[in-house]
Protein backbone atom coordinates (compact mmCIF):
# COMPACT_ATOMS: atom_id res chain seq x y z
CA UNK A 1 0.00 0.00 0.00
CA UNK A 2 1.23 3.40 -0.92
CA UNK A 3 0.53 6.67 1.37
CA UNK A 4 0.47 9.63 -0.21
CA UNK A 5 1.02 12.78 1.65
CA UNK A 6 1.04 16.26 1.57
CA UNK A 7 3.94 18.48 0.72
CA UNK A 8 2.48 20.73 3.69
CA UNK A 9 4.56 19.84 6.99
CA UNK A 10 1.73 17.46 9.32
CA UNK A 11 -0.01 19.63 11.89
CA UNK A 12 -1.15 18.28 15.23
CA UNK A 13 -5.18 18.22 16.02
CA UNK A 14 -6.45 18.90 19.31
CA UNK A 15 -9.19 15.96 20.48
CA UNK A 16 -11.54 18.28 21.74
CA UNK A 17 -15.51 19.46 20.82
CA UNK A 18 -15.64 21.56 17.99
CA UNK A 19 -17.44 24.63 20.30
CA UNK A 20 -14.04 24.31 22.91
CA UNK A 21 -11.63 24.65 19.77
CA UNK A 22 -13.29 27.18 18.00
CA UNK A 23 -14.12 29.35 21.66
CA UNK A 24 -11.19 27.58 23.88
CA UNK A 25 -8.02 28.95 24.85
CA UNK A 26 -7.06 30.10 21.31
CA UNK A 27 -10.00 32.46 21.19
CA UNK A 28 -9.11 34.56 24.95
CA UNK A 29 -5.58 35.42 22.43
CA UNK A 30 -7.56 37.90 20.25
CA UNK A 31 -9.80 40.78 20.84
CA UNK A 32 -13.72 40.22 21.87
CA UNK A 33 -14.43 42.66 20.39
CA UNK A 34 -13.19 42.57 17.09
CA UNK A 35 -16.73 42.00 14.42
CA UNK A 36 -17.48 38.40 13.91
CA UNK A 37 -20.80 38.80 11.95
CA UNK A 38 -22.71 41.76 10.19
CA UNK A 39 -26.22 41.28 9.19
CA UNK A 40 -26.15 42.21 5.51
CA UNK A 41 -29.52 43.81 5.69
CA UNK A 42 -29.71 45.99 8.91
CA UNK A 43 -25.69 46.39 9.17
CA UNK A 44 -25.67 44.81 12.78
CA UNK A 45 -22.94 43.49 14.04
CA UNK A 46 -21.92 40.65 16.40
CA UNK A 47 -18.70 40.67 18.11
CA UNK A 48 -16.55 37.63 18.72
CA UNK A 49 -16.84 38.39 22.49
CA UNK A 50 -20.75 38.43 21.85
CA UNK A 51 -20.97 35.04 19.98
CA UNK A 52 -19.50 33.28 22.85
CA UNK A 53 -21.50 34.94 25.20
CA UNK A 54 -24.95 34.42 23.73
CA UNK A 55 -23.91 30.96 22.92
CA UNK A 56 -23.27 29.98 26.34
CA UNK A 57 -26.74 31.72 27.14
CA UNK A 58 -28.91 30.02 24.45
CA UNK A 59 -27.56 26.64 25.54
CA UNK A 60 -28.31 26.75 29.10
CA UNK A 61 -31.40 27.98 28.53
CA UNK A 62 -31.89 24.88 25.60
CA UNK A 63 -30.83 22.67 28.38
CA UNK A 64 -31.89 24.24 31.49
CA UNK A 65 -34.99 26.70 30.73
CA UNK A 66 -36.93 24.96 27.72
CA UNK A 67 -38.40 22.23 29.69
CA UNK A 68 -39.20 24.80 32.67
CA UNK A 69 -41.11 26.89 29.59
CA UNK A 70 -43.27 23.46 28.17
CA UNK A 71 -40.77 22.22 26.00
CA UNK A 72 -39.90 18.84 25.79
CA UNK A 73 -36.45 18.07 28.06
CA UNK A 74 -32.96 18.18 25.76
CA UNK A 75 -30.08 16.50 26.92
CA UNK A 76 -26.72 16.03 25.89
CA UNK A 77 -26.67 13.75 22.47
CA UNK A 78 -30.06 14.59 21.80
CA UNK A 79 -30.38 16.06 18.38
CA UNK A 80 -32.34 19.49 17.31
CA UNK A 81 -33.44 20.62 13.57
CA UNK A 82 -32.71 23.98 12.53
CA UNK A 83 -35.13 25.33 10.07
CA UNK A 84 -33.42 28.61 8.46
CA UNK A 85 -32.37 30.67 6.01
CA UNK A 86 -29.27 32.22 6.38
CA UNK A 87 -29.35 35.37 8.72
CA UNK A 88 -27.59 36.87 12.13
CA UNK A 89 -29.20 34.22 14.14
CA UNK A 90 -27.40 31.36 12.97
CA UNK A 91 -24.03 31.20 14.59
CA UNK A 92 -26.34 31.75 18.04
CA UNK A 93 -28.70 28.92 17.07
CA UNK A 94 -26.07 26.63 16.09
CA UNK A 95 -23.05 27.16 18.48
CA UNK A 96 -25.28 27.52 21.21
CA UNK A 97 -26.83 24.09 20.69
CA UNK A 98 -23.09 22.68 20.29
CA UNK A 99 -22.00 24.39 24.01
CA UNK A 100 -25.33 22.36 25.29
CA UNK A 101 -23.86 18.89 23.93
CA UNK A 102 -26.53 18.76 21.32
CA UNK A 103 -26.24 17.14 18.23
CA UNK A 104 -27.95 19.48 14.89
CA UNK A 105 -29.52 18.27 11.76
CA UNK A 106 -29.74 20.81 9.40
CA UNK A 107 -32.71 21.50 7.10
CA UNK A 108 -33.22 23.04 3.83
CA UNK A 109 -35.16 26.17 4.47
CA UNK A 110 -36.92 25.45 0.97
CA UNK A 111 -38.54 22.06 2.24
CA UNK A 112 -42.20 21.34 2.29
CA UNK A 113 -43.76 19.69 5.05
CA UNK A 114 -43.84 15.94 3.88
CA UNK A 115 -39.53 16.42 2.59
CA UNK A 116 -39.16 18.24 6.86
CA UNK A 117 -40.98 14.84 7.56
CA UNK A 118 -38.28 12.40 6.83
CA UNK A 119 -35.07 14.28 8.34
CA UNK A 120 -37.09 14.73 11.84
CA UNK A 121 -38.12 10.92 11.68
CA UNK A 122 -35.10 9.52 10.14
CA UNK A 123 -32.84 11.89 12.31
CA UNK A 124 -35.03 11.57 15.87
CA UNK A 125 -34.96 14.73 16.10
CA UNK A 126 -36.61 16.13 19.53
CA UNK A 127 -37.37 19.93 18.83
CA UNK A 128 -36.64 21.71 16.10
CA UNK A 129 -35.61 25.57 15.84
CA UNK A 130 -37.29 27.72 13.13
CA UNK A 131 -37.26 31.41 11.81
CA UNK A 132 -41.04 32.36 12.08
CA UNK A 133 -41.83 32.51 8.54
CA UNK A 134 -41.80 28.96 8.45
CA UNK A 135 -43.52 27.67 11.41
CA UNK A 136 -46.58 26.81 9.02
CA UNK A 137 -44.45 23.70 7.34
CA UNK A 138 -43.44 22.53 10.78
CA UNK A 139 -47.11 22.78 12.05
CA UNK A 140 -48.12 20.74 8.86
CA UNK A 141 -45.05 18.10 9.66
CA UNK A 142 -45.74 17.74 13.30
CA UNK A 143 -49.34 17.06 12.43
CA UNK A 144 -48.43 14.52 9.31
CA UNK A 145 -46.45 12.73 12.02
CA UNK A 146 -49.45 12.50 14.43
CA UNK A 147 -48.74 14.80 17.19
CA UNK A 148 -50.96 16.96 18.32
CA UNK A 149 -50.73 21.19 18.38
CA UNK A 150 -49.97 20.90 22.23
CA UNK A 151 -47.12 18.27 21.53
CA UNK A 152 -46.14 20.25 18.42
CA UNK A 153 -45.80 23.69 20.47
CA UNK A 154 -43.59 21.54 22.96
CA UNK A 155 -41.35 20.94 20.15
CA UNK A 156 -40.92 24.65 18.65
CA UNK A 157 -38.67 27.12 19.42
CA UNK A 158 -38.61 30.37 17.14
CA UNK A 159 -35.61 31.68 16.10
CA UNK A 160 -36.78 35.29 17.04
CA UNK A 161 -33.62 36.79 16.98
CA UNK A 162 -32.14 38.90 14.94
CA UNK A 163 -36.16 39.68 13.76
CA UNK A 164 -37.98 42.82 14.59
CA UNK A 165 -40.38 42.40 17.38
CA UNK A 166 -44.41 41.03 17.05
CA UNK A 167 -43.97 39.42 13.87
CA UNK A 168 -43.74 36.10 15.37
CA UNK A 169 -46.46 33.94 17.34
CA UNK A 170 -46.34 34.39 20.96
CA UNK A 171 -47.78 31.40 22.02
CA UNK A 172 -44.47 30.04 21.22
CA UNK A 173 -40.88 29.50 23.18
CA UNK A 174 -38.22 31.80 21.47
CA UNK A 175 -34.96 32.33 21.24
CA UNK A 176 -35.24 35.50 23.01
CA UNK A 177 -37.20 34.13 25.77
CA UNK A 178 -34.23 31.65 26.04
CA UNK A 179 -31.82 34.17 26.41
CA UNK A 180 -30.15 35.99 29.43
CA UNK A 181 -31.22 33.78 31.68
CA UNK A 182 -28.27 32.45 32.87
CA UNK A 183 -24.99 31.00 30.64
CA UNK A 184 -23.16 27.81 30.92
CA UNK A 185 -20.16 27.91 32.99
CA UNK A 186 -18.22 25.68 30.36
CA UNK A 187 -19.62 24.28 27.78
CA UNK A 188 -20.07 20.17 27.14
CA UNK A 189 -16.80 19.04 26.76
CA UNK A 190 -15.75 16.50 24.55
CA UNK A 191 -12.76 14.81 24.85
CA UNK A 192 -10.42 11.73 23.06
CA UNK A 193 -12.86 9.18 21.91
CA UNK A 194 -15.49 11.07 22.70
CA UNK A 195 -14.83 13.50 19.57
CA UNK A 196 -15.60 10.39 17.49
CA UNK A 197 -19.30 11.68 18.53
CA UNK A 198 -21.72 13.37 15.80
CA UNK A 199 -22.15 16.85 15.81
CA UNK A 200 -23.69 17.72 12.41
CA UNK A 201 -26.19 15.32 11.10
CA UNK A 202 -26.38 16.56 7.49
CA UNK A 203 -28.70 15.21 4.92
CA UNK A 204 -27.61 14.17 1.09
CA UNK A 205 -29.47 15.28 -1.68
CA UNK A 206 -31.47 11.90 -2.10
CA UNK A 207 -30.38 10.99 -5.35
CA UNK A 208 -30.68 7.42 -5.78
CA UNK A 209 -33.72 7.61 -3.07
CA UNK A 210 -34.48 9.51 0.12
CA UNK A 211 -32.04 12.10 1.22
CA UNK A 212 -29.47 10.00 3.86
CA UNK A 213 -28.28 11.73 7.34
CA UNK A 214 -24.76 12.21 7.21
CA UNK A 215 -22.98 12.04 10.44
CA UNK A 216 -20.15 14.38 11.38
CA UNK A 217 -18.40 13.95 14.43
CA UNK A 218 -16.50 16.82 16.23
CA UNK A 219 -13.56 15.41 15.21
CA UNK A 220 -14.06 15.69 11.43
CA UNK A 221 -14.71 19.12 11.96
CA UNK A 222 -11.63 20.16 13.72
CA UNK A 223 -9.39 18.75 11.35
CA UNK A 224 -11.05 20.22 8.43
CA UNK A 225 -10.51 23.69 10.17
CA UNK A 226 -6.98 22.92 10.58
CA UNK A 227 -6.20 21.69 7.40
CA UNK A 228 -8.46 24.84 5.93
CA UNK A 229 -6.22 26.90 8.42
CA UNK A 230 -3.33 25.57 6.75
CA UNK A 231 -3.54 27.01 3.12
CA UNK A 232 -6.22 29.89 3.45
CA UNK A 233 -4.53 33.49 4.28
CA UNK A 234 -6.74 36.10 4.78
CA UNK A 235 -5.47 40.21 5.32
CA UNK A 236 -6.78 41.57 8.74
CA UNK A 237 -10.28 43.37 8.15
CA UNK A 238 -11.15 41.54 5.18
CA UNK A 239 -14.78 40.81 4.80
CA UNK A 240 -16.87 37.59 3.18
CA UNK A 241 -19.67 37.42 1.97
CA UNK A 242 -21.87 34.42 3.28
CA UNK A 243 -24.41 33.13 0.05
CA UNK A 244 -23.87 29.47 0.75
CA UNK A 245 -26.99 28.05 2.41
CA UNK A 246 -25.62 26.70 5.98
CA UNK A 247 -28.11 23.99 6.02
CA UNK A 248 -26.00 22.68 2.95
CA UNK A 249 -22.57 20.32 4.58
CA UNK A 250 -20.72 22.59 1.53
CA UNK A 251 -21.92 25.90 3.26
CA UNK A 252 -21.60 24.99 6.88
CA UNK A 253 -18.52 23.15 7.09
CA UNK A 254 -17.31 26.56 5.01
CA UNK A 255 -18.85 28.90 7.16
CA UNK A 256 -17.04 27.04 9.88
CA UNK A 257 -13.90 26.67 8.90
CA UNK A 258 -14.16 30.56 7.89
CA UNK A 259 -15.71 31.57 10.89
CA UNK A 260 -12.11 30.32 12.64
CA UNK A 261 -10.89 33.09 10.65
CA UNK A 262 -13.13 35.40 11.72
CA UNK A 263 -11.98 34.50 15.63
CA UNK A 264 -8.63 36.09 14.40
CA UNK A 265 -8.69 38.75 12.08
CA UNK A 266 -11.97 38.88 9.84
CA UNK A 267 -15.80 39.43 9.71
CA UNK A 268 -17.95 37.50 8.11
CA UNK A 269 -20.57 39.50 6.25
CA UNK A 270 -24.34 37.16 5.92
Amino acid sequence: MTIYKSHLPSIQVPEESLYSHLFGTRFLDFPPSRPAYIDANTGRTISRGDVRELTLSFGHGLKHAFRSRGGVQLSRGDVVLILSPNSIAWPIMLFGAMSAGLRVTLANSSYVARELEHQWTDSRAKAVIVAPPLVPVVLEMFKNVGLSETAAKQRIILADWGFPRNVFPSEYTTMASLLGLGKLVQEEAFRGKQTEETVLLCYSSGTTGKPKGVETTHRNMVHLINMVQTVFHVVDGDVMLGILPFYHIYGESSSLALFTRALISRRVLQ
